[in-house]
């Protein structure tokens, strides 16, 4: 037994005359947590002096970042050293968000064995989009100001933005200074959801940036009245622009695809949904007219209605057969095969039932696009609770890596539901045949705070010696040593003594481990192959090493950033230092108990 599992059961094992598997899911002895003795308050003097040890490894570590090899790291860094100085040097915070950001165009990715440039450039692009949003994060809740300042550093012409938004195939804003506050706007959404609503309606002006849709997701999730508001807001300036463009209509009816019941205010759908039909048949009407007929934006305009009409069924019928017409009337328009496409895969969600596109299946000769078709029922399926039929229906698609990931994703969703439900012992039976780390990782953390709060450290333990155990099989993987921190930082919540060797141990694995470029799971959208427009996002995780760190320091912070100090990786060993150090530095004078 290795010292990371000696120290499960020393610290959070407690003895019981029932084991784990004999306990009955209903009327269990649940296995009661040991009281945590009370942290020592601190003197201002002894306060005093762990911080100017925290201002100088953070003052170290800004200067060290200047000769990283990553700008990513860099940036990071920085900004996370911004907002731990700000309250004593507020000008060297400003200094490091402006030299941060300045670096972001320097950010790169590693090119995945056999990726296209193409796909290599979406993810470079996709990390810049995120380090940006980090930093103007910072510079929102410290110095609003300092946001315009940032966002209006790059020049744009005016004239180029509105003759790109003016092109009825062009996807969301064009704009860098939009789409950086509608990102803004999604990042503050679930803390400030009325200054979230106030930013998105600041990023529309040159279309509906694509960002909007993610602003969406978040203040549905925190203030579903905000979400209407700013919906309402969108619905005003869709109105009241003339452009052709296409895509604003669908990126905008996001707010209508994501909220969980159809949206009471009936006249104020129709609103918008009577500007999109227009849109529609201005730019048909111009296609038709054309000189030279355009493909690509017949597709878009096929793609537009099939997109659009289930709304129009839903809160306007009268105008369903009309817009249902008018896609018809494309059809012939359109290349054979985007038409067969139409008819395995359609774009029109009401014909996406499950015994529908079972049917489809059932008679599909291609061998992707039945697999595709199974994948697509079996996560209609899930979404609707039916986990055993998703799992049956996921297993008649043949084996490989796509089956392996819409799998997981299946067994997540499956044990989640069980963890709402509080049938925790179902849920780790569940994620027990989770294979995929970040999927693994985010069961086994709702887990772990599911049992602590049941007060079942059992449990928890169960769960995180299996979970220990997958991801310290795997050494050299960038997945799993990520998802390893992530775990160690769940369990310093429960013992920081403990913390510190699960935290060595992960360290340990970090440093076996060549490639881990960012401290989040990168998000990835997995095609369901064939023809189908389907896809989900795997490997995506909320999971995150920082609070372990944050919560050592509390505890010592010397052997905090001693530890943070035995990464090799810079990017991980600067962030866990200026992590471990800001915590002190918040910390508040105690009385000594």
């Amino acid at each position: 037994m290795n010292l990371v599992m000696s120290l499960l059961l020393v610290t959070l094992l407690i003895s019981s005359p029932l084991s784990a598997h004999a306990r009955t899911r209903v009327g269990a002895q649940q296995t009661q947590a040991a009281p945590k003795p009370a942290r020592q308050g601190r003197t201002p003097e002894q306060l005093d002096a762990l911080r100017q040890t925290a201002l100088g490894a953070i003052v170290k570590e800004v200067e060290r970042a200047e000769s990283y090899t990553q700008a990513s790291a860099r940036i990071l860094v920085w900004t996370a050293a911004a907002d731990a100085l700000w309250e004593f040097d507020a000008e060297k915070g400003r200094e490091l968000l402006r030299n941060a950001y300045k670096q972001i165009e320097r950010a790169a990715v590693t090119p995945l064995p056999g990726e296209s440039k193409f796909m290599t450039s979406m993810r470079a692009s996709s990390l810049q989009g995120r380090l940006r949003a980090d930093i103007l994060a910072v510079a929102h809740r410290r110095d609003p100001e300092l946001v315009k300042e940032l966002t209006g550093a790059a020049e744009e012409k005016k004239t180029e933005l509105i003759s790109l938004h003016n092109e009825p195939k062009v996807f969301g804003s064009s704009s860098f200074q939009k789409k950086s506050i509608a990102m803004l706007a999604a990042r503050v959404a679930q803390t400030d959801p009325e200054r979230a609503v106030e930013l998105a309606a600041e990023s529309l002006g040159y279309g509906v940036p694509h960002e909007l849709t993610d602003v969406f997701r978040a203040l549905i999730a925190a203030s579903p009245a905000q979400a209407r508001r700013l919906f309402e807001k969108v619905v005003d300036s869709f109105v009241a622009d003339s452009s052709p463009n296409l895509f604003d209509a669908m990126i905008a009816s996001s707010y209508l695809r994501l909220i969980p019941e159809p949206e009471p205010d009936v006249r104020l759908v129709r609103k918008f949904l009577a500007a999109a039909l227009d849109r529609v048949v201005r730019v048909r009407e111009q296609s038709v007219n054309g000189d030279k007929p355009d493909e690509g934006l017949r597709s878009t305009l096929f793609l537009s209605l099939n997109q659009l009409q289930i709304f129009y069924r839903i809160y306007w019928p009268e105008k369903a057969g009309e817009v249902g017409s008018l896609a018809q009337q494309l059809v012939p328009d359109l290349k054979p095969g985007e038409v067969a496409a139409e008819e395995l895969f359609p774009t029109e969600t009401s014909r996406d039932d499950v015994e529908s596109i079972l049917g489809r299946a059932e008679k599909e000769k291609n061998e992707d696009n039945r697999d595709a078709l199974f994948f697509q029922a079996a996560l209609t399926l899930s979404k609707k609770g039916e986990h055993r039929r998703a799992l049956e229906t996921v297993a008649r698609a043949r084996d490989g890596e796509r089956r392996q990931a819409v799998t997981a994703h299946l067994h997540r969703e499956e044990a989640k539901h069980f963890i709402a439900r509080g049938e925790l012992f179902d849920a780790l039976k569940v994620s027990e045949k989770i294979e995929s780390p970040e999927e693994r990782a985010d069961v086994s953390l709702l887990l772990i705070t599911a049992a602590r709060k049941n007060k079942d450290v059992q449990l928890a333990a169960d769960v995180l010696n299996g979970a220990l155990k997958l991801f310290a099989g795997k050494p050299g993987s960038v997945r799993h040593a990520r998802a390893h921190l992530w775990l160690a930082s769940s369990y310093c919540a429960v013992d920081a003594a403990a913390g510190f060797e699960l935290m060595a141990a992960a360290v340990k694995a970090a440093n076996e481990t060549k490639g881990l470029e960012d401290v989040r799971a990168e998000p990835k959208l997995l095609q369901l192959g064939g023809a189908s427009r389907h896809a989900i996002e795997v490997g995506d995780s909320k999971g995150d090493f920082r609070p372990g760190f944050r919560l050592l320091a509390r505890s010592d912070l010397g052997r905090a950033i001693s530890l943070a100090e035995r990464f090799d990786n810079e990017l991980l060993r600067g962030v866990a230092v200026v992590t471990a150090a800001a915590s002190v530095l918040k910390e508040k004078p105690k009385p000594i108990e």
